[in-house]
């Protein structure tokens, strides 16, 4: 489990202690934040980690970017994304933590009412599958098309962010989450990657 609820006194448990209670006070600091139209610009934000929407944009982004090798590229991307979205959902069920709003009664550490927008998600917290896709695919544009890309990793920071401000993660929850995707990336490129990045990846220095 990555945080134990209960256990025996050891240094084990303390530290799963104290990374539970520190998790909480970040996502308590997150979720309170206001600042004017804030609901709507991270309550739109956080839909571009759902995949009805992150997949058509990024297919938009492979053609605009390199039609002529769309289908390698965008296989690539693919396998990446759904092999951890397979880790994903095998996790949110081995560790089985519940939402914050399920956890914390709805109630931040203060006594204030947690932001809760949208659905009322209370299963299945660990790890962020919004996360997991958005910093998948900005792992994957950064590969396939170099540093022009990096600005994805800030659009997909902001995502983990606002899944934090909506009340549906932790911010744990969400790095788990941002690695998972990162991780998928990495290992599909070294069990797959197309012939014109790999011959290029390969010219010597």
């Amino acid at each position: 489990m990555i945080l134990l609820q209960t256990c025996s006194p050891s240094a084990a448990c303390t530290l799963s202690s104290w990374i539970r209670q520190a998790d909480i006070a970040l996502f308590a600091w997150i979720n309170g934040l206001h600042f004017p139209g804030s609901d709507l610009l991270l309550g739109w934000v956080t839909w571009l980690g759902d995949g009805l929407l992150a997949a058509p944009l990024a297919i938009l982004g492979l053609l605009l970017l390199d039609r002529r090798r769309f289908w390698s590229r965008f296989l690539f991307l693919l396998g990446a994304v759904l092999l951890t979205t397979v880790f994903v959902h095998l996790l949110k069920d081995w560790v089985g933590r519940p939402r914050p709003l399920l956890e914390l009664g709805g109630v931040l550490p203060d006594g204030t009412p947690m932001r809760q927008l949208f659905r009322e998600l209370r299963h299945g917290s660990f790890p962020s599958g919004h996360s997991q896709a958005v910093f998948g695919l900005a792992a994957g544009f950064h590969l396939l098309f170099g540093n022009r890309m990096r600005w994805l990793y800030l659009l997909a920071l902001l995502v983990g962010v606002s899944r934090v401000y909506v009340g549906a993660h932790f911010p744990l929850d969400v790095l788990g989450g941002a690695l998972l995707g990162m991780f998928g990336v990495d290992l599909m490129s070294k069990l797959w990657l197309p012939a014109d990045l790999r011959s290029r990846d390969q010219k010597p220095s």
